[in-house]
């Protein structure tokens, strides 16, 4: 069984076509920086994670992607960003009542690495129209115009 000539006629207008057609570049999305909380503990074990192979788990803004920076800011007695990483993989929300951290979006955040340690007073004193650090929550998304000059003060 042979190629009808409609058949080659089809396929050569295929190609034709392919040729003719660019494929749509789309511009890498820039990252997004958001400020995660931890406790004394989390700090601890946020210590070790980077010791032992730049990796952890942790509860993420729900919109955070892959590729977006994560700054760990430790409560108390540290009150301080003590570490960056990357985004490592989409949050999931966790529904099950029975987990322990229900009703929290967890991620996994790699290439974890020590920042210089910027307390909350120095943050607040230096970005005093970024509300979110008056009363912070769970997390928050640096806003755009704040990352560069916050980067640079933690030594990024």
């Amino acid at each position: 069984m042979g190629f009808l000539s409609e058949d080659i006629e089809r396929w050569e207008s295929l190609q034709r076509l392919k040729g003719s057609v660019q494929p749509i570049a789309i511009p890498a999305r820039a990252p997004n920086t958001f400020l995660v909380l931890g406790s004394e503990a989390d700090g601890k074990i946020l210590s070790s994670d980077i010791a032992f192979d730049g990796f952890t788990c942790w509860t993420l803004h729900k919109d955070a992607k892959i590729g977006d920076r994560v700054l760990f800011y430790i409560t108390a007695p540290t009150s301080a960003i003590v570490a960056i990483g990357k985004v490592n993989c989409d949050p999931e929300y966790q529904p099950d009542p029975d987990e322990a951290w229900y009703k929290h979006w967890l991620g996994e955040v790699s290439e974890l690495k020590r920042t210089k340690e910027t307390p909350m007073r120095e943050l607040r004193r230096l970005f005093p129209d970024w509300r979110q650090l008056v009363y912070l929550r769970r997390n928050a998304r640096v806003p755009a115009d704040i990352v560069a000059p916050l980067l640079e003060l933690i030594n990024i």
